[in-house]
C-alpha cells in the first residue's frame, strides 16, 4: 500500500473524476498585469486556506518529479470591466 503523504505517479490518478464545483476568480480589467497576477495569487491562497479539503494530494509526473498538492477543482480566472 502506498503512503498517502507521498506523491503518486500521474498515471495512477483517477483522471475520469468530474468536478461538481469550480473555483472562479474575477479580476478587473483596468489593473496592470502584475496587479492582476498578484490579486489572483492572493485570492487563491485565501481560498485554499479556507478549507483544506480543497487541496489534493502531492503527485509525481511520469519522470518521477514530485510536486506539491494543488487544488482539487479547476480554477478559472477571468477579467471584466468595472461597473460605473
Amino acid at each position: 500500500m502506498q503512503n498517502p503523504t507521498e506523491p503518486r505517479p500521474l498515471d495512477q490518478l483517477d483522471l475520469r473524476r468530474r468536478f461538481d464545483t469550480k473555483i472562479a476568480i474575477l479580476l478587473r480589467d483596468d489593473l496592470e498585469s502584475w496587479q492582476r497576477l498578484n490579486a489572483a495569487a492572493f485570492l487563491a491562497s485565501g481560498i485554499a486556506a479556507s478549507d483544506l479539503e480543497l487541496i489534493g494530494e502531492p503527485y509525481a509526473d511520469a519522470d518521477g518529479t514530485a510536486y506539491h498538492a494543488l487544488f482539487r477543482q479547476p480554477v478559472m480566472v477571468s477579467r471584466g470591466r468595472r461597473r460605473t
